[in-house]
Order: C-alpha cells, then sequence, then structure tokens
C-alpha cells in the first residue's frame, strides 16, 4: 500500500447493538476515543524494539496458577529448542501439581 499513513490510531470494539460497527475493530488516521491505541508502521518506527513486560519475560520464577494454555503458548513462543520446551513445561508442571486425593473406601471395602 503506497499511501499508507504514517500512523493510525486503533479503536477498540464497542458494545452499543445500534453501531453497526460495533465489534469490530476500527482505526482511523486519527485519534476519536481517549482509549485509542496509536499504531506507527514498523518501517518508520525508531528506538530500540519493544520489550516486553517482565513477567512475560521471566515466568518461570512464578508458574503457579498458570494456566496451561496460556503456559503452553508462552513455551512455544520463547523455548529455545525442544530440551527448553521440556524443561519450561516440567518447570510449569511442578508448580501445578497438586497431591493426590485419597479415595475414602466404600461401606462394602470395610
Amino acid at each position: 500500500m503506497a499511501d499508507a499513513p504514517e500512523k493510525i490510531w486503533l479503536q477498540r470494539p464497542c458494545r452499543d447493538p445500534e453501531n453497526e460497527w460495533c465489534g469490530d475493530v476500527t482505526w482511523c488516521a486519527d485519534k476519536q476515543n481517549e482509549d485509542d491505541t496509536e499504531y506507527v508502521r514498523a518501517d518508520l518506527a525508531n528506538g530500540p524494539e519493544p520489550v516486553e513486560p517482565d513477567w512475560l519475560q521471566h515466568p518461570a520464577k512464578d508458574w503457579k496458577g498458570v494456566d496451561g494454555a496460556i503456559a503452553w503458548h508462552f513455551i512455544d513462543r520463547h523455548a529455545d529448542g525442544w530440551a527448553d520446551v521440556g524443561r519450561m513445561m516440567n518447570e510449569w508442571l511442578a508448580a501445578n501439581q497438586t497431591p493426590n486425593a485419597r479415595v475414602q473406601p466404600t461401606a462394602q471395602e470395610r
């Protein structure tokens, strides 16, 4: 697209059923709402690469309570080879294991 704007503003989906654009992410060359997100074309962005938040860079220090699907997406994205995948999955599993439940014997088994 040769005439793409240098920056745009992304608008979050609305929840107004009367609005025909409701549910769609829209964009505009001008900021429309206070919660619009500025988007600058990558070929024009200056400065360092974006930095991921600490919790995303180092989740292994606290895998406890992290949903398995979230953990898998993180591991899939950040693991450096299969050995790293295995290590990270084992860390997640160890942090989220619960002891086996004891089954009480039935009246017939007593």
